[in-house]
């Protein structure tokens, strides 16, 4: 598992542009995708955690 810088964005804050004043670390899947950690221990994406599942169900 990669960890991969992304990039600084703006966005609207009371009709405003601001930047992100830092850079969030995105972990990669082995995929190659990119995501945030929504769960607990998660060490890939959501789309490769339920192939994985829907797989195992079969």
């Amino acid at each position: 598992m990669d960890i991969k810088d992304t990039n600084a964005r703006t966005f609207q804050w009371r009709g405003k542009f601001v930047a992100k004043p830092e850079r969030e670390k995105a972990p990669v899947c082995a995929c190659g995708n990119k995501y945030l950690k929504t769960r607990k221990n998660q060490t890939e994406c959501l789309r490769c955690l339920l192939n994985k599942n829907r797989a195992s169900a079969i």
